[in-house]
């Protein structure tokens, strides 16, 4: 009863983050703007994917963007495959690689200077 009565407190409250659902809007269409004109002076686009999150770090809107774009070529970078075992990049590689798109792992590595 208890949570009931908050959560009816809460509803009756305007809601302060109200207006972020107009200004996400005008970002989602900038970035849309934005990355059709990347897409439109590119012939072939790198999408870094994360070794330890490949899934999670891929971009749809991206990947259909390239994909609508006659000429185009998207190619998946791999990165960071130092950082997973050596079976789990493989298994990564193998799995992007059947999607179709041309798959490269990459291992960036950053090195700190003394100074």
């Amino acid at each position: 009863a208890a949570f009931a009565a908050a959560d009816a407190t809460a509803a009756a409250r305007p809601d302060p983050t109200s207006d972020l659902g107009d200004a996400a809007r005008r970002s989602a269409r900038a970035y849309a703007k934005e990355l059709a004109k990347v897409v439109e002076a590119a012939d072939v686009l790198l999408e870094v994917l994360d070794a330890r999150d490949p899934v999670g770090s891929r971009s749809s809107r991206v990947e259909a963007a390239v994909a609508r774009a006659p000429g185009k070529r998207l190619i998946l970078v791999l990165n960071k495959v130092d950082l997973v075992p050596r079976d789990v990049a493989t298994g990564w590689l193998d799995a992007l690689r059947r999607t179709g798109l041309a798959v490269v792992a990459f291992k960036a590595v950053t090195q700190k200077g003394g100074g």
